[in-house]
């Protein structure tokens, strides 16, 4: 009897084993053929390089220009010969004006910076909102409030517009390397920005909103998700959007323009 079961445990034990065995070696097999059969891993995706855009070098006579930490005052004068004194000092922050320029245009593709980085005043008034029972929507009557930015831009000329630009432009690319973009162009970021700008999406009819908390949102998430930027563009209105995007293409053909005949 004893004979039997010790016969038996040792034909289970040998069994049991034996499977283990198998077992394993049928899971080596197969780890063999999947390594022998799968694709090499993907290559991470390379960014696409972005073009640079040339800036055309300063006419021989120009004058020098002054450090960045005391270059207000010319930058002032430029500014007000080319927008026009009465248009422009209602709306201007005078202090720092090539810093906060340079900070402004390298955040309208994302979050909006803080007003006291701003060359300019903030749009003046609270948001003008339409409400109905089918619920609230951005009113058309806020154009109003951006009239006065619109018309100073339409006060200058692109080419004057870019003249200034280029006159004063190492100062941009000084204030661009105090971010942190060292070797990086400040005209190649501004010419991206520009074409980000003139990729704000149309919208038909009233943009609907919502107030989950204090501040109100664009209803549709897609909207909402756009940048500063691209919201700034939206919330102008169409005829207003379309003013200052036909600008947008003329500064920056002209940039272009000048880069290449250097």
């Amino acid at each position: 009897m004893k004979i039997r079961i010790w016969a038996t445990f040792v034909l289970t034990l040998a069994a049991a084993t034996g499977g283990i065995l198998y077992f394993h070696h049928l899971k080596m097999q197969e780890n063999r053929e999947l390594a022998r059969v799968a694709p090499p891993p993907a290559e991470p995706a390379q960014p696409r390089p972005q073009p640079d855009y040339p800036v055309p070098p300063p006419p021989a006579d120009a004058p020098p220009l002054p450090a960045l930490n005391d270059s207000d005052s010319r930058v002032l004068a430029a500014v007000m010969a080319l927008f026009g004194q009465q248009r422009l000092l209602p709306l201007l922050l005078p202090q720092e004006l090539v810093r906060h320029f340079v900070v402004t245009v390298d955040s309208l593709d994302g979050e909006a910076v803080q007003l006291r980085d701003r060359p300019l005043r903030n749009v003046p008034g609270l948001p003008l909102v339409g409400r109905s029972e089918a619920g609230l929507w951005w009113s058309p009557d806020n154009v109003r409030r951006y009239q006065p930015y619109v018309a100073l831009l339409q006060a200058a000329e692109p080419a004057r517009m870019v003249d200034v630009y280029f006159r004063h432009y190492p100062l941009c690319q000084a204030a661009y390397q105090q971010l942190g973009y060292r070797g990086r162009s400040f005209n190649t970021r501004l010419v991206g920005i520009i074409d980000h700008l003139l990729a704000t999406p149309v919208v038909e009819g009233p943009i609907e909103l919502v107030r989950p908390k204090v501040l109100y949102e664009f209803a549709d998430p897609n909207l909402e998700a756009l940048s500063w930027g691209q919201k700034t563009l939206l919330r102008m209105g169409p005829d207003y959007a379309a003013i200052v995007m036909a600008k947008l293409r003329a500064i920056r053909a002209e940039i272009i323009r000048r880069g290449q005949q250097q």
